[in-house]
């Protein structure tokens, strides 16, 4: 059997990384490499990682941890991670969350049967009162899958897969340093494309905790803060731009997901935020995203001026009609 390596950026994590690190130490798949990346965490993260590590002597061989000299940011983390990566196939793991202890090995079995570049498994999101099951691309069919993919409603997220580490590396492709929010835009889909085959395992074999108050999946913690919307904003225009000279499919769905999205930003910071960040995220998209408003109409001054209008945006939520409306713009522009 083959190496994988197991890459963990490693940040505040100090009331779960116990919990991360015993599920991907006890893996029944026994050919791994643990990379784990100290981003300069502030708490005792790493000493805990430390002395359960102890608790694994027949594991020990096969760990590293990278301590950086500053923090760096997840992005840049990821980086860190993937160029110090050995195996033939990586998996990421956040180190709040956590696997199934058959996860690799599952993975591992399904990628040698049907010869795939990435598998993807079953996943949920853990809250403190509920738990949910993510909308996932589930299709073995790379073209469904990458088009899913591309719905902004389906997870993008690179976690949960087994990847083949020379998709990275053949077609340079690699996290932008500095975008901490919304990062996975920049790998996921373009992994995807160049994959030559996908498969998938519908069972969940990968818990997202998102009990965290700083948790990324907690939107709440970033509607005033204008900086991670316009890396956001960013991430998504990355996707336009990478599939703009793409196959017409991948590219009109690559502009139906930026509609969706950057309304919904611009309704969030709207019904949420307060007003300076609904400006700033305002002017950025109009400034910048010509293409994709053409796309929608919005080069029209009458449907620009309504469909950006603060009081429109913050009203969004609250009255149905609207989202009704917005529904019809969208599907207009399939």
């Amino acid at each position: 059997m083959y190496l994988v390596s197991i890459l963990v950026p490693v940040y505040g994590v100090e009331k779960y990384i116990e919990r991360c690190a015993r599920s991907l130490l006890e893996q029944t798949y026994l050919n791994l490499e643990y990379i784990f990346v100290d981003d300069c965490s502030p708490d005792r993260s790493i000493e805990l990682l430390e002395t359960v590590i102890n608790d694994y002597p027949l594991r020990k061989s096969q760990i590293r941890i990278i301590k950086l000299s500053k923090n760096k940011g997840i992005a840049a983390v990821r980086n860190i991670a993937i160029n110090a990566a050995n195996g033939l196939f990586i998996c990421h793991v956040d180190s709040d969350d956590y696997l199934e202890v058959d996860a690799i090995r599952l993975m591992v079995e399904n990628q040698r049967i049907n010869q795939s570049d990435i598998v993807t498994v079953g996943a949920c999101r853990l809250y403190n009162d509920h738990i949910d099951y993510m909308r996932q691309s589930l299709s073995n069919n790379k073209e469904q899958f990458l088009l899913t993919v591309l719905q902004p409603n389906f997870d993008h997220t690179i976690w949960g897969r087994l990847i083949r580490l020379s998709l990275y590396k053949d077609y340079g492709i690699m996290n932008k340093d500095g975008f901490n929010q919304g990062e996975d835009w920049w790998t996921t889909p373009r992994l995807i494309y160049y994959a030559q085959s996908i498969s998938c395992i519908r069972h969940v074999l990968y818990y997202y905790d998102c009990t965290r108050d700083d948790s990324m999946c907690v939107l709440n913690s970033h509607y005033n803060n204008a900086t991670s919307w316009l890396n956001d904003i960013v991430s998504i225009e990355s996707v336009v731009g990478f599939f703009a000279d793409k196959e017409d499919k991948y590219r009109k769905a690559s502009l139906r997901m930026a509609i969706y999205c950057l309304y919904m930003y611009l309704c969030w910071s709207a019904c949420y935020g307060e007003k300076k960040v609904f400006k700033i995220i305002k002017n950025k998209i109009l400034r910048n995203d010509k293409v994709t408003l053409t796309y929608i109409g919005w080069n029209r001054p009458l449907k620009k001026c309504l469909m950006s209008n603060y009081y429109i945006c913050k009203s969004y939520f609250a009255f149905p009609i609207l989202r009704k409306s917005y529904f019809l713009i969208h599907t207009l522009a399939r």
